[in-house]
């Protein structure tokens, strides 16, 4: 946002964002290379991506839809000749547990690891924490407690209980 604010013009503007991108991975490797392409719109950020954007780890999602994000982000990696399923999307902001659950099934198709967590769901458990109280782990218990609503622990797919931070 600050080389947004600094741009002397709308071409400047536009560029500030893949220029923020530049600077972090001279800084960042690996899987700390994840854009977050909505802050000026995931549309026009993917059209108009420089190329290499297409190798990084991945993209958060955030205030987009997260299905129709993600279904833009997968179509742009094949017309950019990378493979959807080496990539990370990581969808968040008020995602509640069916989202959560919801998109993990939906992009786990097509992508390597799709997580979820929104405000909705992670909020609650950050604020249990702080006041000490505990919630209980799908696993442990036959029936946990999150975001006010209770899951039996035989609702929830195995591969998701690792989507769920719980205390």
């Amino acid at each position: 946002m600050v080389l947004a604010a600094l741009a002397a013009d709308d071409d400047a503007l536009k560029a500030s964002q893949y220029q923020v991108l530049d600077l972090w991975q001279r800084t960042y490797e690996g899987a700390l290379r994840i854009m977050l392409p909505d802050t000026f719109g995931t549309t026009q950020f993917l059209a108009g991506a420089p190329n290499w954007v297409a190798d990084w780890t991945g993209q958060r999602i955030d205030s987009k839809n997260p299905y129709i994000a993600g279904d833009e982000y997968i179509e742009w990696l094949k017309a950019h000749g990378r493979e959807p399923q080496d990539k990370l999307i990581i969808a968040s902001d008020a995602l509640d547990v069916d989202d959560i659950l919801g998109l993990h099934a939906y992009l786990a198709e097509y992508c390597k690891q799709a997580r979820a967590a929104g405000t909705s769901a992670v909020l609650p458990i950050f604020m249990m924490r702080k006041s000490g109280l505990r919630a209980a782990g799908f696993g442990s218990a036959p029936a946990g407690v999150l975001c006010s609503q209770t899951i039996s622990a035989a609702a929830i797919p195995a591969a998701a209980a690792d989507l769920i931070p719980l205390v």
